[in-house]
């Protein structure tokens, strides 16, 4: 488990972050993925948009960014993955994702609010993310994975899982935004795996005034969007979904942009932005824990190690 241990002072952090959330840029992410009309996965529509994704990150100096392809019936996908730093095998990692395709039971799929919404919220937390770490250290790397093959179900999470054992094994946690932009508030989807990061998220939300709420169900055995994948592996992982409203628009031709509530979005950013400022900045729990361990553990086998040296050197003489 990764918990903080204890609750900082937050205030400067909080109010550079309100000053650099930006209504007006979400709605351009937002208007320029739902401007092909749908992305459906394994089309240049979609592709095209995986392409304006990866710009996006470049543009705000994530430049450790690239494109997974991987096999959709006859054609290519893609999934969009961006790092702060290069992952290595030693290194704990936070995961943030959203799927960017979209489908539709009849006619065109915008998919503005699933999940042109949750997309644009992630771009804009990773760029205040990088002007809040400027000159600070941080204790773990942060990825981000866009994925495709979302709808026909969950192929592109499931991808990049195949591809990537070593950084799947050295997840802390994964925060999954999947409908983001409809209603008045957003609830916490997790199970026991991800008590401790629901209940982490719940602290934030105090600090900041984000209301949000917690939902605990039986997952990974059903579920309908690419934190499943994670669960399965019983990586602590939470969907972050809307609340309060079912969404009458999910998966026809009416998703568009003017059912996006932009005020919501903006939410969900000054929430997560500090949710994963605290993660990567917070010495954690099970970072003193493995610290007090290792000392006891060399307390025990130091001595141990002299003696058994001393005894063979009695033998010997």
């Amino acid at each position: 488990r990764v918990e903080g241990q204890k609750t900082l002072d937050y205030t400067n952090v909080i109010n550079n972050i309100e000053d650099e959330v930006d209504k007006a840029d979400l709605y351009d992410v937002v208007s320029r993925l739902v401007e092909n009309e749908s992305r459906v996965t394994g089309t240049l529509n979609c592709n095209y948009s995986a392409y304006y994704i990866k710009n996006l990150l470049e543009d705000i100096n994530i430049s450790n960014s690239y494109y997974q392809n991987f096999p959709y019936e006859d054609n290519v996908s893609l999934n969009v993955i961006g790092y702060l730093d290069e992952p290595t095998k030693y290194c704990s990692n936070i995961l943030i994702m959203a799927h960017y395709d979209s489908i539709s039971t009849d006619g065109p799929a915008p998919g503005a609010n699933d999940n042109a919404a949750s997309v644009a919220s992630i771009i804009q937390m990773l760029k205040i993310i990088t002007i809040l770490l400027n000159y600070t250290s941080i204790n773990k790397n942060l990825i981000v994975l866009l994925t495709s093959g979302e709808e026909e179900g969950l192929f592109g999470s499931r991808a990049w899982i195949e591809q990537n054992p070593v950084i799947v094994s050295n997840l802390d946690a994964v925060i999954n935004f999947d409908m983001i932009g409809y209603g008045s508030y957003h609830t916490i989807i997790g199970n026991e795996d991800s008590r401790w990061l629901s209940n982490y998220i719940l602290e934030t939300s105090m600090m900041n005034s984000v209301k949000i709420s917690d939902s605990h169900v039986g997952y990974p055995s059903n579920g309908k969007s690419d934190h499943v994948n994670f669960m399965n592996f019983n990586i602590p992982t939470v969907w972050i979904f809307e609340r309060d409203e079912y969404y009458y628009h999910m998966h026809k031709p009416t998703d568009t942009i003017d059912k996006v509530n932009f005020s919501l979005v903006a939410n969900c950013v000054r929430l997560f932005t500090l949710v994963l400022y605290r993660l990567l900045t917070e010495e954690t729990e099970i970072e003193s824990n493995n610290i007090l361990i290792l000392v006891v553990i060399g307390a025990i086998i130091f001595p141990l190690v002299i003696l058994i040296i001393r005894i063979n050197k009695k033998r010997k003489n």
